[in-house]
């Protein structure tokens, strides 16, 4: 019965380290990257979250993962740079805050062996 759990728990890591990672990656960028606060949110979208297909989620963070793609990308004629320009600061610091507490829980769900 351990093996079987401890094998399940492997194909789960495997499954989800890619988002996980570029989660990760997306976090660092915001964190510690050149530029303001809406510079480093284009920047991390556009070289990490973008390339976080949902169905490469947890099923109950695929939603959340869609809903803050779907923030950066709602304005389909301009670019996210160009979008999040005009965003309040308050609005940039949300979507911010989204994705740190989505990283959390990627982060607990993925270090806990699918538990969550």
């Amino acid at each position: 019965m351990l093996l079987i759990s401890v094998v399940s728990t492997e194909i789960m890591t495997i499954k989800y380290f890619s988002a996980y990672e570029n989660l990760q990656r997306t976090i660092c960028s915001l964190s510690v990257g050149q530029g303001k606060l809406k510079e480093r949110l284009a920047n991390a979208y556009s070289y990490h979250l973008m390339i976080i297909h949902p169905e490469y989620m947890p099923e109950h963070l695929q939603q959340e993962l869609s809903d803050i793609q779907n923030k950066l990308t709602k304005n389909h004629t301009k670019t996210v740079e160009e979008t999040i320009r005009y965003w309040k600061k308050s609005k940039t610091l949300n979507i911010a805050t989204d994705i740190f507490y989505l990283f959390c829980r990627m982060s607990y769900y993925y270090h806990s062996g699918g538990k969550m």
